[in-house]
């Protein structure tokens, strides 16, 4: 069973891949893509999904919108009943992390 989400170009909204037919990827769809997140914590083989977890330095140029709408994605669409956002402290001597985390409703 996959745990990707698939996206597709211009859209800013990932949709799980391979959870339904409608979501298979047809011959010309050529340009979307499937993302995963960095960490995952379920049981193999079944829906159930604990944790989904994605991570960043502090020193990352990117801004962090884009996690966290593939962690809503996970956890709306594969039913993740915790999703976590973490960024470690890497740009000065107070090293650490910093941790946003989105529960089942």
């Amino acid at each position: 069973m996959e745990r990707g989400l698939r996206v597709q170009p211009g859209s800013s909204r990932p949709e799980a891949a391979g959870s339904s037919p409608r979501h298979d990827i047809s011959s010309d769809d050529l340009h979307a893509k499937t993302v995963f997140s960095d960490i995952i914590i379920h049981h193999r083989n079944t829906d159930d999904n604990f944790v989904v977890i994605e991570v960043k330095k502090s020193s990352s140029l990117e801004g962090d919108e884009w996690d966290m709408t593939k962690l809503a994605a996970f956890k709306r669409q594969l039913v993740y009943k915790i999703a976590m956002f973490v960024r470690f402290r890497t740009d000065s001597e107070d090293v650490g992390f910093e941790y946003n985390i989105l529960r089942a409703e």
